[in-house]
């Protein structure tokens, strides 16, 4: 693939890609399945071709839903100490922060962890079945859009690592067996991964644009660009952010809205830099709590005993439990520390109009947008040590108020990479040099 300017014939049809992440404008090329097409200047993935994409989704989700039910309602595990035992599932992990009067960070666990999984299944079921028989239904565009504003929310494999550091830190205290909702959660957690990883979006679009009846009669089939630029937004082209359709500016289509996916039309994000800041702002404010205060209460013969977030990783440290140890200080410590501070070298960088290492930081924030989620570990971890161990006046575990403000950074910071248009850290790059000099 590549950007070079192209004078393009008259009445020829729009075949162009806008990156979504610089705005580059590429000749569109076809890419073998199994390949992928990436932008030549961020290095940003435009075009990943999947093998028979639409029966496979539909094979996986099908196999999430069957096994869901099971997986959040029966016992994970079981543990026994001292002649007392207790079972825990996902739904007794979501009930024992609202128990403990953190009624927000539970509705978080039961959200990410329970109905963004099954929307997710349940919309990719449908669309695929849908597909696979030909059957357009006004609903499959919104639900395909659902499904890729949901797809960073569902956290059942991050809940599945959470349960995993459960296993590490109560098994020399008391005996661990395996209950059945353990296996049907891992074949969730596994049909959740494989349904996102191996859904080609590309071809689900143009699958729904062949079965929309409408869709040619809305898009122009053939009109006469503008002189094509390193940049659609100079060349009055503008990239639908939901479908990744490329269309004409909406002068020359019929409404500002997308004809695909009916999603708004519009060159950025709208507030997008302004909105960044303010939950950039409002990450670092509960960062410092969440740091200070206590994330956990383990309650001994009624003698309590409080951890933040390094005592957790100090004591697998002590443990000699290393590899457990580096995940929770990646993911609870350095990961929201380094997302706040390469969100805020992105927005300085475009504040002062810096040119300097744009691709590196594109990347940058792609690597953000990533690991964004795994912050919820430890969270997860407090969620099942809360309800799986639960001996009454012999030992407990509970939330502490660090839990609640951890849970608030990571919301933050996820908001905040969601809210970011990363085609404003180019716009300077784009812009023409005379506007630069004035």
């Amino acid at each position: 693939m590549e950007g070079k300017k192209q004078e393009p014939e008259e009445n020829q049809p729009l075949s162009f890609l806008a990156c979504p992440a610089c705005d580059l404008l590429i000749k569109a090329q076809n890419v073998p399945r199994g390949h992928v097409g990436n932008c030549p200047r961020c290095r940003r993935r435009l075009i990943a071709p999947k093998e028979n994409s639409i029966e496979r989704i539909l094979a996986i989700t099908l196999a999430g839903l069957l096994v869901f039910f099971p997986a959040i309602g029966l016992p994970l595990l079981k543990v026994e100490a001292l002649g007392q035992e207790n079972m825990a599932s996902v739904i007794d992990a979501c009930l024992a922060f609202y128990q403990n009067g953190y009624f927000l960070v539970g509705v978080m666990v039961f959200l990410t962890v329970i109905v963004i999984p099954f929307l997710n299944l349940s919309l990719l079921f449908i669309i695929s079945l849908h597909l696979k028989f030909n059957r357009f239904h006004p609903l499959l565009p919104y639900s395909l859009r659902s499904v890729h504003h949901l797809r960073e929310w569902g956290m059942s494999e991050i809940y599945l690592l959470g349960v995993l550091v459960s296993i590490i830190k109560v098994y020399q205290l008391a005996e661990i067996s395996y209950r059945p909702g353990f296996f049907c959660f891992l074949i969730l957690s596994l049909t959740t991964i494989l349904s996102l990883t191996l859904l080609d979006r590309g071809e689900f679009w143009q699958a729904i644009t062949r079965l929309k009846e409408d869709f040619n009669t809305t898009v122009p089939q053939k009109f006469t660009p503008p002189m094509v630029d390193d940049n659609a937004r100079s060349s009055n082209i503008i990239h639908c952010h939901e479908c990744e359709l490329t269309l004409p500016s909406p002068e020359k289509i019929t409404s500002s809205s997308c004809p695909r996916c009916n999603a708004h039309l519009h060159y950025r994000i709208p507030r997008s830099l302004q909105l960044t800041w303010a939950l950039l702002i409002c990450s670092v404010v509960f960062l410092i709590p969440a740091n200070i205060l206590p994330i956990m209460r383990v309650d001994t013969f009624g003698s309590p005993l409080y951890s933040t977030i390094m005592d957790g990783v100090i004591y697998f440290f002590h443990e000699k439990e290393f590899g457990i140890g580096l995940i929770i200080f990646t993911a609870s410590i350095l990961v929201p520390v380094f997302k706040v501070i390469g969100l805020t070298i992105i927005l300085v960088s475009i504040h002062f109009k810096t040119e300097t290492s744009l691709r590196q930081k594109a990347i940058m924030f792609r690597f953000i947008e990533f690991i964004g989620r795994w912050s919820m570990l430890d969270i997860f971890v407090i969620a099942f040590m809360a309800a799986l161990v639960d001996f009454a006046n012999l030992s407990s575990t509970h939330p502490a108020p660090g839990a609640f403000f951890f849970t608030l950074v990571v919301i933050s910071t996820m908001f905040a990479a969601i809210s970011f248009d990363p085609r404003c850290l180019w716009d300077y790059h784009n812009s023409p040099l005379e506007s630069r000099r004035s």
